[in-house]
């Protein structure tokens, strides 16, 4: 019985561990994914020199949003919050720009 309960013990460990495993991929591809999206959408904000070539931009950001959004059931909160704080700050470029571009 003792053995059984021992045995029992060790596959939960093991399954565990690479629940673990298996999320901490997760977490790692997200966040890779998400700051190269980020280095993509801040380049292409750089780049655009009319208000009319924002939509590519803006649509780079929902998308990153909607990968948050995906991502938020295994990130941690501190990624999460990272995550969304990035974005907050792009789309208040993203205004910025907006603002200089287009005529008063």
């Amino acid at each position: 019985m003792a053995a059984r309960k021992a045995e029992l013990a060790r596959q939960r460990e093991a399954r565990r561990e690479t629940e673990d495993t298996s999320t901490r991929e997760l977490v790692l591809a997200f966040e890779a994914a998400f700051a190269e999206g980020l280095r993509t959408a801040t380049a292409s904000l750089e780049q655009v020199s009319a208000a009319s070539e924002l939509s590519g931009v803006t649509s780079s950001v929902q998308k990153l949003h909607q990968d948050v959004a995906a991502a938020s059931t295994f990130i941690p909160s501190s990624t999460l919050e990272r995550s969304t704080r990035s974005l907050s700050e792009l789309e208040g470029a993203i205004r910025t720009k907006k603002e200089a571009l287009v005529p008063k």
